[in-house]
């Protein structure tokens, strides 16, 4: 009868410890499965980052080629101004009514340009400010996560410990009851 009950009470010592492995196991694993799907997201922040720099970068270009089509549009209203005070022929009047013409529809062309790449800046940054906020509370949700399951963790080990250490004690006094000579 000893026996038998010292055996299950190894077999229940055993796999309280093998419990309080496989908990720990588990916490590790969570913290690095937490801690990929995180860089993971680091990652597509950063690129994602990239391209609203990139369009940043390109509504300054296209509002310094706006600026130098209106300040070349403006030299050409004073070439005009300056041909027709000084009656040169028709030709050189025609000639620059056309390049205003065709300047101004350039202009036109780069403003067009130009609203829709803000837009699109404002989009972009709209959404890199919400992709931000979104992976705050995922980091927020996933360090709440990991501290519940460490302390579980930590509670499950500590059980485990005096679980283990009472079928000790219970081991220990079936031996002394058995080694004792009656």
């Amino acid at each position: 009868m000893a026996d038998v009950s010292s055996e299950a009470l190894e077999m229940t010592r055993n796999a309280l410890k093998e419990f309080g492995s496989k908990a720990a196991s588990i916490c590790q694993k969570a913290r690095r499965d937490s801690d990929t799907v995180l860089e993971e997201c680091r990652a597509e922040l950063k690129v994602f980052g990239k391209e609203v720099d990139k369009s940043d970068m390109l509504v300054k270009k296209i509002t310094v080629e706006k600026h130098a089509a209106e300040v070349q549009l403006a030299e050409l209203n004073a070439e005009l101004v300056t041909a027709i005070s000084n009656a040169e022929g028709r030709k050189s009047v025609s000639d620059i009514h056309k390049a205003i013409k065709d300047q101004k529809n350039y202009l036109e062309a780069i403003r067009t340009k130009l609203e829709e790449e803000r837009l699109r800046n404002i989009r972009l940054h709209d959404k890199q400010e919400r992709l931000k906020s979104i992976f705050r509370y995922m980091q927020n949700d996933a360090d709440d996560y990991m501290r519940a399951l460490s302390a579980f963790s930590l509670k499950e080990r500590d059980r485990t410990v005096e679980g283990v250490s009472a079928v000790k004690k219970c081991l220990e006094e079936i031996n002394n009851y058995l080694s004792l000579n009656i």
